[in-house]
C-alpha cells in the first residue's frame, strides 16, 4: 500500500479515500495553468483530492476557488485537505457534475485533469473507472460546459494524453474555444510525448498559439531544469 498522503511545501494532500492519487498530471497542470493570468475566480472540474485547487490557491492569493466532483468520497477528502490547508477560506468544494453546475458569476480560469479513457477495458473498480473513463464526462460535454462557465476573456486549462490531443482540440474549436498554449510533455529528454498541456479561450487570440515542449527527466531521477522550475514552489524535494 502506498503512502496515504503527499506532502507539499505549503499543504498536505491525503488521497487514501480517492481512486486517483496525487500524480504527475495534476501537479503539472496545477503549476502550469493560467500563467501570467490574474484570476479572481477559478473552477476546478473533477477536483478529486483537491490537489489542483490547492495549487491554484497557493499561486493566486487573491482568487476564490471552487472545486467540483461527482464522487462524494473524494469530495469529503478534498474538503478535509482544504480545511487543513492555509487556503481554507478561499476554496469551496461541492458534489456535482459539471453538466448541472450553475454559477451566478463566470470564471476567469477553469482547470481540469479529465477522465480520458474512451471505450477501453474497465477494471471493475467503480470509483477508479469513474475517475479514469469519460462515460460521465465526454470531451464534447467538457468543452461545452467550459464555454458556458468561462468569462469571455477567460482561460480553460487541461492535461490529456497526447494520443487524444488532436481530437480534443478539434472539439474545442467547434465549441468556440480557441487554442492559446500547448505544451508537449515527455517523460524523458528524447522520449515519446505522453501528455499534452492545453489552454483555450473563448476570445480569438491576438497572436498565434504558443507551442512548447517539456521533458520531466534528463535521466533516471534527474529532473530537467524546466521541470524543477515549474514545480519548485510546491515539491518539498526536487
Amino acid at each position: 500500500m502506498g503512502n496515504p498522503y503527499f506532502k507539499f511545501k505549503q499543504f498536505t494532500v491525503h488521497h487514501d479515500r480517492c481512486a486517483m492519487k496525487v500524480g504527475m498530471d495534476g501537479s503539472l497542470l496545477g503549476a502550469w495553468a493560467g500563467a501570467e493570468l490574474h484570476p479572481s475566480r477559478i473552477l476546478d472540474i473533477g477536483t478529486g483530492t483537491g490537489l489542483i485547487a490547492l495549487m491554484c490557491a497557493q499561486r493566486y492569493p487573491d482568487a476564490e476557488i471552487t472545486g467540483i466532483d461527482i464522487q462524494s468520497t473524494c469530495v469529503n477528502q478534498a474538503k478535509e485537505n482544504v480545511a487543513n490547508s492555509p487556503f481554507s477560506s478561499r476554496i469551496t468544494i461541492e458534489v456535482t457534475p459539471v453538466q448541472y453546475f450553475n454559477s451566478s458569476v463566470r470564471f476567469d480560469l477553469i482547470v481540469c485533469n479529465p477522465p480520458f479513457f474512451n471505450r477501453s477495458s474497465q477494471s471493475g473498480q467503480s470509483n477508479r473507472d469513474t475517475a479514469r473513463h469519460d462515460d460521465n464526462l465526454s470531451f464534447p460535454d467538457l468543452a461545452k460546459h467550459a464555454v458556458r462557465l468561462l468569462n469571455k476573456d477567460g482561460i480553460f486549462s487541461l492535461i490529456i494524453p497526447e494520443d487524444r490531443a488532436s481530437e480534443f482540440m478539434a472539439i474545442a474549436e467547434s465549441e468556440g474555444l480557441h487554442l492559446v498554449r500547448s505544451v508537449k510533455v515527455r517523460g524523458r529528454i528524447g522520449g515519446v510525448v505522453k501528455r499534452r498541456l492545453l489552454e483555450f479561450s473563448p476570445s480569438y487570440p491576438i497572436e498565434a498559439p504558443h507551442l512548447d515542449e517539456l521533458a520531466v527527466e534528463a535521466d533516471i531521477k534527474i529532473w530537467t531544469e524546466e521541470y524543477k522550475s515549474l514545480l519548485r514552489d510546491f515539491y518539498v524535494v526536487l
